[in-house]
């Protein structure tokens, strides 16, 4: 697996992020976590991993 977090830039319109799990129900505007990145308080990042083979019955 690999991917890229990106969190873009305010005037690039994203839609809202609205799937965030655990205690915080909350909804953020994709222009607000953009302007995070922006002011040096969030940062892009990568995520990499691996698995071995999974299985499952049918």
């Amino acid at each position: 697996m690999q991917k890229r977090y990106d969190w873009g830039v305010p005037s690039e319109h994203r839609r809202t992020q609205t799937a965030f799990g655990g205690p915080f129900k909350m909804e953020l505007e994709q222009a607000d976590l953009a302007r995070l990145n922006s002011t040096g308080l969030a940062r892009d990042f990568d995520v990499k991993g691996s698995s071995g083979q999974m299985r499952t019955t049918v």
